[in-house]
């Protein structure tokens, strides 16, 4: 697997595992893959050493999420609910996203631990859809 693909497979890690939260909480704190990604043992390694050390902690910072590494478990934080109205989303109806933590960028909604969760609240809260995207305006996606 090539470094693109790695790298393509971290930043897309943060929307996934919130978006596997929706239905599953408490779940592991395991890389949420898709079926046709297909990681070596070294790239999977990679990939947990970044979710486990800068990811899931700069989410657990946010809010989003609470991460237990002791048992190796995620729950909905207190701010999950705020970032709720995006994940029921179809990922490529956020095309033009840019709330807070938050930004969708050729194809994924990327994550920015640096910028402040309140942006994210009072997109959803002012706008109702928070990337302002017309039911026809859609592109494919990763999600």
């Amino acid at each position: 697997m090539s470094d693109e693909t790695v790298e393509q497979v971290l930043t897309a890690q943060p929307w996934r595992i919130l978006r596997a939260l929706r239905a599953e909480s408490p779940r592991t704190a395991d890389p949420v893959l898709r079926s046709d990604e297909n990681l070596d043992g070294r790239a999977y390694e990679s990939v947990c050493y970044e979710l486990y050390h800068v990811l899931l902690p700069g989410l657990a910072d946010d809010g989003f999420v609470i991460f237990d590494r002791g048992s190796n478990e995620l729950r909905r934080g207190l701010a999950f609910e705020t970032v709720r109205p995006l994940l029921d989303c179809p990922t490529e109806e956020l095309r033009g996203l840019d709330a807070g933590p938050f930004v969708y960028d050729d194809g994924l909604v990327r994550y920015r631990s640096d910028e402040p969760v309140e942006a994210l609240a009072a997109a959803v809260a002012d706008h109702g859809h928070p990337s302002g995207a017309r039911d026809d305006d859609h592109t494919d996606s990763d999600g």
